[in-house]
């Protein structure tokens, strides 16, 4: 989990909850903490749930703001301290029959008790990667598409004006060119 954490570039903290339940904890965008333990049942990830309210300064520690590590330490309701607490569940498949049971994880996940709860299942390394970063951080992805898209809309203008002279214009900015679209547009519009 940790080689994960380090290929996204994740800061993360070890914290032991209790025993032998060892999770790993970052901040996530300054606005959701998120616990990560590897699990090998459904029953364990709710067990965990137990031991969060009792180890809130240590989760306190990753959070960003001095101010927020004032209210917790000041014993703010566990409620109000927790709205933003991820527990995530790594589940390592073997065999096609070691996947849990959907309806236990969908009972599981519903339950906001203390934290919200996923469950990630993975086979190998690059899939719990993948399936990691489009759970728990979707806008990753989206930013990465959106610059793809905005690359292509000014590729695509480029292509598009050329071959277009303005004979007028020494600097041609943005709103010329969609100038030059409205004239376009309306001149198709007009050809039917």
């Amino acid at each position: 989990m940790e080689g994960m954490f380090k290929s996204l570039n994740i800061d993360y903290k070890q914290v032991i909850l209790k025993d032998d339940v060892v999770c790993y904890l970052t901040n996530a965008n300054k606005d959701k903490i998120i616990l990560c333990v590897q699990i090998n049942s459904v029953e364990y990830l709710r067990s965990i749930t137990n031991f969060i309210p009792q180890n809130t300064r240590k989760i306190a520690e990753v959070l960003s703001y001095e101010t927020d590590k004032e209210i917790v330490n000041n014993r703010i309701p566990i409620s109000r301290f927790l709205w933003d607490l991820y527990l995530v569940g790594i589940h390592q498949i073997n065999d096609d029959g070691d996947s849990f049971d959907p309806v236990e994880v969908s009972d599981l996940q519903r339950d906001r008790f203390v934290a919200r709860k996923i469950i990630i299942e993975y086979k190998t390394e690059e899939e719990l990667k993948e399936r990691f970063k489009n759970t728990i951080f979707p806008h990753l992805e989206l930013d990465i598409s959106l610059g793809k898209i905005e690359k292509n809309n000014n590729d695509m203008l480029k292509d598009m004006i050329k071959d277009v002279e303005i004979d007028d214009k020494e600097n041609i900015t943005t709103q010329d060119i969609f100038n030059y679209l409205d004239k376009v547009s309306e001149f198709l519009g007009k050809g039917d």
